[in-house]
């Protein structure tokens, strides 16, 4: 008898069926290309994981309905973001099942110019994995899967610490250390020592501030304007028309269902290094 119940949960390991916990084999949604990554890098191989967003669809403007909503609350966990809208669907999700596991990845964090620093900046990417860590670990029980997602989290962490690294050693080790952008979400690279000149419209565009542009793409010193968009705005967009030779230069911001991934060789990681060696582009003559 003994043999045959040894066999039963043989056969019920390798099929699958015997699971170590109840967060084991489960499904996961998330909303954006980073919050995906970092779910999928911590707890990928013991959950299937997928955005609430449709393939293709612009997530700034997409809005979920109410059919969307009330499907995606039956699955097993939400992870989503509070500092954006995610977290108005989350708090529809719960209120469609009460037994959905959410988990907020920005937790206790704040964001000055613009939403994209929260996964631009490694080290505020980092404290959304550590989020994502603490949360994953108060719904497991299971010792090994905790252990699991710890080293995970901690090879996860060498990365993004090498990667903050790299942004530090690329601006320290340039030639020049200004970057003209057309948005305040840039800022973030000041924290490198990097002086960053914005050219967003709103109260702190100023004349001189134009001017000074334009006299640094007369000397030569700039030749490069970073967007995160497609298209810019109309102050920049007028000074490109007038300098032929300045160029518009599109970093990858990963907002977005897919980050703009094309292939398996690429990720979060490749994508930060892509955009730091666009911005070498400037600092680097």
């Amino acid at each position: 008898m003994k043999k045959i119940l040894m066999g039963f949960l043989i056969i019920l390991s390798l099929s699958g069926c015997f699971k170590r916990d109840n967060m084991e084999d489960i499904t996961i949604y998330t909303t954006i290309y980073p919050l995906n990554y970092i779910t999928d890098y911590l707890y990928g191989d013991n959950a299937k994981i997928y955005s609430v967003y449709p393939s293709g669809v612009d997530v700034t403007t997409y809005e979920l309905t109410n059919k969307q909503i009330e499907d995606y609350s039956n699955n097993d966990l939400f992870v989503f973001n509070s500092l954006d809208r995610d977290r108005d669907y989350a708090v529809k999700m719960i209120n469609k099942n009460k037994n959905l596991k959410i988990i907020d990845v920005a937790l206790g964090m704040e964001t000055i110019n613009s939403i994209e620093e929260l996964w631009l900046n490694p080290y505020n990417y980092l404290m959304m994995a550590q989020n994502l860590k603490n949360g994953l670990n108060e719904y497991i029980e299971n010792p090994y899967l905790i252990k699991e997602i710890d080293n995970n989290y901690e090879d996860l962490k060498l990365k993004l610490s090498k990667l903050d690294a790299t942004i530090k050693t690329t601006v320290n080790s340039s030639n020049y250390n200004t970057i003209v952008v057309d948005n305040h979400l840039f800022k973030f690279l000041e924290k490198y020592d990097l002086n960053v000149i914005s050219l967003e419209e709103d109260d702190s565009l100023t004349q001189k501030k134009i001017d000074d542009v334009k006299r640094m793409i007369n000397n030569g010193t700039i030749k490069y304007i970073y967007t995160k968009d497609n298209t810019t705005n109309d102050t920049v967009q007028k000074i490109l028309d007038t300098y032929k030779k300045v160029e518009l230069i599109k970093i990858n911001d990963m907002f977005s269902n897919d980050g703009g991934v094309t292939n398996s060789n690429e990720n979060y990681l490749t994508i930060m290094n892509d955009n730091i060696d666009l911005i070498k582009k400037e600092l680097y003559k």
